[in-house]
């Protein structure tokens, strides 16, 4: 058992900065006419990917004491960007960090739940469909892989996938394919940092949900990261969801659970 200090959040939100981060390089990369941006305050990064995508700050007040300088800063970037200022927040961050946002007429808008997995051991679940194969994906199914995880068909020209894509560009992330009978039916990712994989884009298409689909991604990105030396699979999730069940069978347990802070310009 390992039980969650602030040691360890530290470590894990440090991680899903730097996922942040490299989701701002690999727009930059792909997009390079869309605004994507990046700015480091108070021990955490703040970005803009857009008023449709990721817009957030994270990682803020776990090794620093955030000044009121570190708020104007962070304010103003956001102002700037024409988007809520927004901050992701775990338990373990400063305390005064958390009167500062309250005197600033910040409100609490959501929850997630962070879990972990240590990967010594790891117990499959004896229900998994052995028809169901799920593997990383090669350059030629980045597309195949972002179709899946949308949902959508390769003639749809509406839907945005930029995020999806920019997944498939991303450093240090692995993306993998599930599939039925040679169908596509799921699509997942996970990056590996400093001991952690970090697990996104768990998305089964309609047609093919509540048939262990998610499970099956659950297993094979436990195995690859087991076979990677990861020390720990990190996971959140919304508090009540199907998500929430699958990763608890699938062995993860509560490390924290997050929050949401926003400001309205």
């Amino acid at each position: 058992m390992i039980f969650p200090d602030k040691s360890l959040a530290t470590r894990l939100e440090s991680n899903l900065a730097q996922d942040m981060l490299e989701y701002v390089q690999a727009f930059n990369v792909l997009f390079p006419d869309y605004p994507a941006t990046v700015q480091k305050i108070g021990g955490g990064i703040a970005i803009c990917t857009g008023s449709q995508f990721i817009n957030s700050a994270i990682g803020l007040g776990l090794n620093t004491t955030i000044s009121t300088s570190d708020l104007d800063a962070l304010e103003a970037y956001f102002r700037d960007n024409q988007v809520d200022s927004e901050i992701e927040i775990c338990p373990f961050t400063d305390a005064q960090f958390l009167s500062s946002l309250n005197e600033r007429n910040y409100h609490l808008t959501s929850f997630t739940t962070a879990y972990i997995h240590a990967l010594d051991t790891i117990q499959p679940p004896p229900n998994i469909n052995p028809d169901i194969v799920v593997e990383p994906i090669t350059d030629n199914q980045k597309e195949l892989w972002m179709q899946t995880v949308c949902d959508i068909s390769p003639d749809d020209q509406t839907t945005d996938t930029r995020l999806a894509q920019a997944v498939t560009h991303r450093a240090h992330t692995t993306c993998f394919l599930a599939q039925l009978d040679g169908e596509s039916i799921g699509a997942s990712a996970l990056s590996i940092r400093d001991g952690v994989a970090t697990f996104y884009f768990t998305a089964t298409r309609k047609a093919y949900r509540q048939r262990g689909v998610q499970t099956a991604m659950l297993q094979a990105r436990l195995a690859y990261a087991q076979a990677q030396d990861c020390e720990l699979a990190f996971a959140t999730t919304i508090p009540g969801n199907h998500s929430m069940r699958n990763v608890m069978r699938a062995g993860f347990h509560v490390a924290y659970v997050r929050c949401t802070m926003v400001k309205t310009f």
